[in-house]
């Protein structure tokens, strides 16, 4: 039987690497990826970028970087054009503030969006086990107060059932019985007993629902619970395409408060001898 070729992605297919093995995107190349079949609107798309990238926190000028090319025009001629240096993150940037009526663009926000999550990933195992959940535990509060924050501009006014919403996304069950299912105490919080892999998958599946309802400005009870509902089913495929598992069939993890209540006991104990 003939092995079958892997199937490459048109972004992979498009990614450049740097001298110093940085890998980059050239946006003249990405756009028609996009779905866009012209230039002219793009630069717009690029500025919504960097200013979502300003506004998360993150210094603009280290993902995005302006630079001009040769462009064969026809009939031999060629003039220069405007063009831009990408990073993954960029990237990602660029797609979520793209026309999301185009198919392409919903395709490369899942690209994107787990490309720069593996990095993340991968940066965060060189912390201990421990200190990674307990890192990845405190930013998935930050995430969720976002979350909620945006949620509630939005027009939600039953916070529980839009929470509810993402839990039946990701889980496909309800708390109890994902508890119940890694033997996870009905007192605990089911978050402190998770490992970084799904505290990481809860962090972005946050941030993912925060950007879709802030890019396509949805509004009202109902339409936010199914799109917390939709991006949550996207993070969960994600985990299952890459693990070859459920987010309810990961492992359960020490809880962290009873790690905590541990050290802080060990601290006024002193040093063993």
């Amino acid at each position: 039987m003939q092995q079958q070729s892997p199937v490459i992605s048109p972004f992979d297919a498009i990614m450049k690497v740097s001298s110093r093995g940085i890998q980059y995107w050239m946006a003249r190349d990405l756009y028609k990826d996009l779905g866009y079949s012209t230039w002219e609107p793009f630069p717009g798309v690029i500025e919504k970028a960097i200013k979502a990238c300003e506004g998360s926190g993150q210094d603009a000028i280290h993902h995005f970087r302006r630079t001009t090319k040769m462009m064969e025009i026809g009939k031999g001629g060629r003039r220069i054009v405007e063009d831009w240096f990408l990073t993954r993150y960029a990237c990602y940037l660029v797609a979520m503030n793209s026309d999301t009526s185009k198919k392409e663009v919903d395709f490369a926000q899942t690209y994107f969006a787990i490309q720069t999550r593996r990095q993340e990933m991968s940066d965060s195992f060189l912390l201990t086990a421990k200190e990674s959940r307990f890192k990845l535990r405190d930013r998935v509060k930050i995430a969720n107060k976002d979350l909620t924050s945006t949620a509630k501009v939005a027009g939600v006014q039953n916070y529980a059932l839009f929470h509810h919403a993402g839990h039946v996304g990701f889980y496909r069950m309800k708390l109890d019985d994902v508890k119940a299912r890694k033997g996870i105490s009905r007192t605990d919080e089911l978050l402190d007993c998770i490992g970084s892999l799904e505290l990481s998958a809860h962090e972005f599946k946050s941030h993912l629902t925060r950007e879709s309802i802030k890019n396509k400005n949805i509004k009202g009870q109902y339409a936010l619970e199914d799109e917390h509902k939709r991006m949550s089913k996207v993070v969960r495929n994600t985990v299952h395409n890459e693990t070859g598992k459920f987010p309810e069939e990961l492992p359960a993890e020490p809880s962290l408060k009873k790690l905590a209540s541990m050290q802080r006991k060990a601290l006024k104990s002193g040093p063993s001898p």
